[in-house]
This record gives structure tokens, sequence and C-alpha cells, in this order.
């Protein structure tokens, strides 16, 4: 019960982590590299990991990977037996 009541205030620390750290670590490799021709692409891809990161740790937090296959097992079972009825034709 009390993972249900921080699941939206979780969400949105992660949120504002997300953003507070792609501006943190712009200004850090604009700083540091940025006579360098490709520091937005390094900044780019720093940021894009711990995004990925992010947004699987809110899934996992919002139960959306069982919801995802509990959606998804029997839409591909009935897509199983679809094709098998389309083969016999």
């Amino acid at each position: 019960m009390r993972l249900r009541q921080l699941k939206i205030p979780v969400t949105l620390i992660v949120a504002a982590i997300i953003l507070i750290f792609r501006a943190t670590i712009g200004a850090l490799v604009n700083r540091k590299f940025g006579m360098l021709v490709g520091h937005q692409n390094l900044t780019n891809l720093i940021s894009g990991i711990f995004i990925v990161s992010s947004v699987l740790y809110i899934l996992y937090l919002w139960d959306l990977p069982s919801l995802l296959m509990g959606i998804l097992a029997p839409l591909s079972a009935f897509g199983v037996v679809f094709l098998f009825a389309l083969k016999d034709i």
C-alpha cells in the first residue's frame, strides 16, 4: 500500500533528476569539450543512457512490464492460431 502512494512522487522526482542531469552534463561537456566537433553527440549519448535506465526504472515502478505481457501474451497466441488458420486456407 505504501509503494502505491509513492509512485507519483517518485516518478516526478525521477523526471526532475533527468532534466537536471541533462542540463548539468550539457554545461559540463560544453565547458570542457566545447571546441571539439562532437561534444553535443557526447552529451546526447551520456544523457540518453541515463534516460533509458530511468525509463526502465519507471516502467518497473509502475509494473508496466507485467501489464504489457498480460496484453501481448493473448494477442500473440491469437496471432499464432490465426496464422495456422490462414496456412490451411
